[in-house]
């Protein structure tokens, strides 16, 4: 899977209040890293929800390796000094054994029947995840992770975002435009006769799927329709999908985690406790 960083969409309130979508992926150790930072909507992918047979293969054509092998010393950040050529060699081995290791086990597991949400586990160490990000606030994130003493990869992944969005222009938003991640489609949406309404909540389904592409390689918007209800209809709503599609307002004020833009999850989740 590799590096990722690609432009959604992003969007500017009346205001010149940013709101950006991004679709990520980096290696899953740093993630919880990720987590930390509330200022971002989020949704990723699930090793509970990806076929073990799948998650191996993934695995074994692509694993996760160090940015680069700094030698060890006090602190939590390995400075300018890397392993030599022989001892990195050394370390790649390693690395690759307890990999391996790691799939033999989950395997056999599999081939026993536990279920993917225990069996995937211990293959996350080398595994990749993929992330839509959406925010309107990256001042901290920049300051904490664009930063020498972060960690190499979240510095690189950083910098990646602080660039991305450096070369890009936002559309301009009327107040009560929507911010609608993963419908470029959208004039084939209307041409096809979907509604308005219609088109946010594909917007929420395909966010939800992580990837805009289903496993054979189509879109489908009755089916993301029918996702973003399924998971807006559950008790409790499946709601973090929802904070990626939001409505641009005429002011710089927050809401929730964005400012001047009322994610679609707060006009659902209040429409939910009226009812």
């Amino acid at each position: 899977m590799a590096y990722r960083c690609e432009l959604l969409t992003a969007s500017v309130n009346p205001c010149g209040v940013p709101l950006y979508s991004i679709l990520l992926t980096y290696p899953r150790v740093m993630h919880a890293e990720l987590l930390t930072h509330r200022m971002f909507s989020k949704n990723s992918a699930s090793s509970r929800a990806i076929p073990t047979a799948k998650m191996i293969s993934l695995l074994e054509a692509d694993p996760y390796y160090p940015i680069r092998w700094g030698k060890n010393q006090s602190g939590m950040q390995a400075k300018d000094e890397n392993l030599d050529q022989y001892e990195e060699a050394q370390a790649r081995a390693i690395w690759n054994n307890m990999m391996r290791v790691c799939i033999d086990g989950v395997r056999r597991l599999n081939e026993l029947g536990l279920h993917k949400q225990w069996a995937n586990r211990p293959l996350e160490w080398f595994s990749w995840i993929t992330v839509v990000l959406s925010a309107t606030d990256f001042s901290n994130f920049f300051g904490l992770r664009d930063h020498p003493a972060a960690m190499p990869e979240f510095q690189f992944v950083a910098h990646g975002i602080k660039e991305l969005i450096a070369s890009t222009e936002p559309k301009q938003l009327h107040c009560g435009d929507w911010h609608m991640p993963f419908t470029d489609d959208y004039a084939d949406l209307v041409a096809a006769g979907y509604e308005h309404n219609d088109i946010v909540k594909i917007s929420a389904g395909r966010c939800a799927r992580v990837s805009y592409l289903n496993h054979n390689g189509t879109r489908d918007p009755k089916d993301d329709i029918a996702l973003a209800d399924r998971l807006a209809g559950q008790n409790p709503g499946h709601w973090s999908p929802f904070e990626h599609v939001a409505m641009a307002q005429n002011d710089r004020e927050r809401c929730r985690n964005f400012r001047g833009f009322t994610q679609l999850r707060a006009f659902l989740e209040q429409s939910s406790v009226e009812t």
